[in-house]
C-alpha cells in the first residue's frame, strides 16, 4: 500500500528537492512517519523496525540511494553527454598514489557556502565516498539492490545502538 500511494511522490525528483535545508524537509518526514506507522504490525515495534521490515527507505535515504544510483550511472558512463565533465577524477587533480586515487573516487570541490555545500556536485561526491567499494564495483540491479539493503543495515545498527544505551 505504501509502495503504491506513497513512494512515488516522495521519491518524485528527490535529487533535486533532496538538498533542501532540514527544516524545509522535515514535514515530509512527519507524514512518511504517520503513513508508515500505518504498516505498525505490533504495538511495540518502533520507527526503524517497521521501515526495516517493510523494506522502506527513509527520505535521507531516499535522497542517498538517487545520488548513488546517479554516481552509480555517471561511473559507468550512463549519463547524457552533458555530464561527461561534471566530476574530476583525482587522478586529474594531483598523481599521488594516495588510496583515495587508488579507489578512483572523485575530486570534492571545495566550497565557501552553504548553496555551494547543497549542490549535486558537492553532495553527489560525498555519499559516493560513503559507498563501500564492492558494492560500487556491481552491475546497475545488483548495486541498487546491495544498495538498499546496506541503507537499511544503518537503520539497523542505529536501532541496535539505542537498544545498548
Amino acid at each position: 500500500m505504501y509502495n503504491a500511494l506513497i513512494h512515488p511522490y516522495l521519491n518524485y525528483a528527490v535529487l533535486n528537492w533532496g538538498r533542501e535545508s532540514k527544516t524545509t524537509i522535515q514535514p515530509l518526514k512527519n507524514l512518511q512517519n504517520k503513513a508508515v506507522e500505518f504498516l505498525k504490525t505490533s504495538i511495540k515495534a518502533t520507527l526503524d523496525e517497521i521501515y526495516i521490515q517493510n523494506n522502506i527507505l527513509t527520505i535521507n535515504n531516499l535522497f542517498k540511494m538517487s545520488a548513488g544510483k546517479f554516481m552509480h550511472s555517471y561511473e559507468n558512463n550512463q549519463l547524457l553527454s552533458h555530464f561527461n565533465q561534471y566530476f574530476k577524477s583525482i587522478q586529474t587533480v594531483h598523481k599521488y598514489p594516495t588510496r583515495l586515487a587508488r579507489s578512483n573516487n572523485f575530486f570534492l570541490p571545495r566550497v565557501n557556502s552553504s548553496q555551494g555545500q547543497c549542490s549535486l556536485k558537492f553532495i553527489g561526491l560525498k555519499v559516493w565516498s560513503e559507498i563501500p567499494d564492492h558494492i560500487k564495483s556491481r552491475f546497475h540491479f545488483d548495486f541498487k539492490h546491495l544498495y538498499k539493503n546496506y541503507l537499511l543495515s544503518g537503520l539497523l545498527g542505529a536501532n541496535q545502538q539505542k537498544e545498548i544505551v
